[in-house]
């Protein structure tokens, strides 16, 4: 009976200290975007805490252009601490080749970058963060805002110009008659 005891004392004080050094990924909410919409995500870690396979996403739910705003926040950070962030930050658009973000947080330093995109309708973005927090832990935020996509002027000259020529057309075909 006392090795009962014992065990689940142990099991709940391992589950305390694991829930305690837990990384937290939030998702964007909704996880679908149309245009005018805009939402965020983060990951935090704790010290030392390693950010391998976390990832962020959201999908359009039509064309939209997308800006997405990324910081690297780290916590308690001393400007002479040698325990740097490495952490990198990447981003793949539907599941295809990941590219870097550029950002170099080193040193316990704070890192930003902005992402504009252009989707079309079931498009998905996805953010991935590897590396290891530094000794104070780190938060990465995601901001995101959505826009309609502009019809370019030369769209609009386009079907212009096509009018034009259907009513040269008409206007001909009235002559001949």
């Amino acid at each position: 009976m006392l090795i009962k005891k014992l065990a689940a004392a142990a099991a709940i004080s391992v589950a305390a200290i694991s829930s305690a050094n837990a990384m937290t990924v939030v998702n964007y909410e909704p996880a679908s975007f149309s245009a005018g919409q805009a939402g965020g995500a983060f990951a935090r870690a704790t010290a030392f805490e390693d950010f391998d396979g976390a990832f962020v996403f959201f999908e359009a739910t039509e064309a939209l252009r997308s800006s997405t705003s990324i910081t690297i926040n780290p916590f308690n950070a001393s400007a002479g601490d040698p325990s740097a962030n490495t952490i990198d930050l990447s981003y793949a658009l539907n599941d295809g080749e990941r590219m870097s973000l550029g950002i170099d947080p080193s040193g316990n330093r704070t890192g930003s970058s902005e992402l504009d995109f252009n989707l079309g309708a079931g498009d998905r973005l996805s953010f991935f963060l590897n590396g290891m927090a530094g000794s104070g832990g780190n938060q990465v935020t995601f901001q995101t805002t959505t826009a309609a996509i502009p019809l370019p002027a030369a769209g609009l000259l386009y079907v212009a110009g096509i009018g034009g020529v259907i009513a040269m057309r008409r206007k001909r075909k009235a002559s001949k008659a």
